[in-house]
């Protein structure tokens, strides 16, 4: 079974790496594809249901949760696709600079009338979603928007002050820098502290990607971002030892999600068997009596 498991984490997925960099697939095709996964792993025959003895949600998480490792489609497809927004957002390539100049009014508003892009379905669900988990290290200030980004402290002005973004002020930061110092507008004169704290910490404004603690944006990160948050448990990360040949970690695997096919297991999915303990000859085989 595990050499299945790996043939469709290597293979099948590495397939569909190379689309999933630019194109949003249809969710009901990705569902199809994980069928087929699923009845290889489990039956060997992509067109053969076979009986999954644990849920398809575990067997996704990751080996230190429990599960097996195996991609989930949709959320594989969106961390590519999260990747490509971050870099539109925040890349000066040319593809980026000319994408953002014929779909963008301004940095937080979307044209109604475009010219068609390929990539620009894809990226516009998760566009928002970026600059929304983006806060930034202030540098020049020339790329920070004034109302909107999170460039004094975890949350944008917008929200803190609750004002329009209609009200008279500069559209980006470096706008009130003079000589270094901070020149703040009179209508934000009587809240001094919101920028009491603000240095030029970097030459250049940072994106800071906020879901991770080390703020900088990677893979690894998009596919958590996707996660279900769930708590590690104690053996799952253990049994996987480079040590111990995968076909004796599955048996350990099975153990501890006591899915292993005793015959009390069998008898509990409805096949009613005489049971006995082969050493013994006096208790019924289920999983206590056999290893404790």
């Amino acid at each position: 079974m595990m050499d299945r498991v790996q043939l469709v984490n290597m293979v099948i997925t590495g397939l569909l790496t190379y689309s999933f960099n630019l194109y949003k697939w249809p969710i009901s095709l990705l569902k199809q594809i994980e069928q087929w996964c699923r009845n290889f792993i489990w039956a060997g025959d992509i067109l053969k249901k076979g009986i999954a003895i644990v849920n398809c949600a575990t067997i996704c998480s990751p080996l230190e949760n429990g599960g097996l490792k195996i991609i989930n489609l949709h959320h594989e497809n969106n961390a590519y696709l999260l990747k490509l927004a971050w870099k539109c957002a925040y890349s000066n390539k040319h593809w980026s600079l000319l994408l953002k100049a014929r779909v963008l009014k301004s940095k937080y508003e979307f044209r109604m009338v475009y010219r068609s892009s390929s990539l620009w379905p894809a990226i516009r669900q998760f566009y928002s979603t970026i600059l929304y988990y983006t806060s930034w290290i202030v540098g020049t200030c020339s790329f920070i928007n004034f109302w909107n980004d999170k460039w004094c402290g975890t949350t944008s002005l917008a929200n803190i002050v609750g004002l329009s973004n209609n009200v008279s002020i500069p559209d980006t930061v470096s706008q009130l820098w003079t000589g270094g110092d901070c020149n703040i507008p009179l209508s934000l004169q009587q809240m001094p502290h919101l920028f009491s704290h603000i240095m030029v910490r970097a030459e250049h404004d940072i994106p800071n990607w906020i879901v991770d603690e080390s703020g900088r944006f990677t893979l690894k990160s998009a596919r958590t971002f996707f996660l279900d948050p769930k708590v590690p448990c104690g053996w799952g990360k253990f049994i996987w030892s480079s040590y111990l040949p995968s076909s004796k970690t599955l048996v350990l695997w099975k153990f501890f999600h006591r899915q292993l096919p005793t015959d009390q297991h069998i008898q509990n999915k409805g096949l009613h068997i005489c049971s006995m303990r082969t050493f013994c000859e006096k208790h019924e085989e289920f999983i206590h009596h056999l290893f404790f």
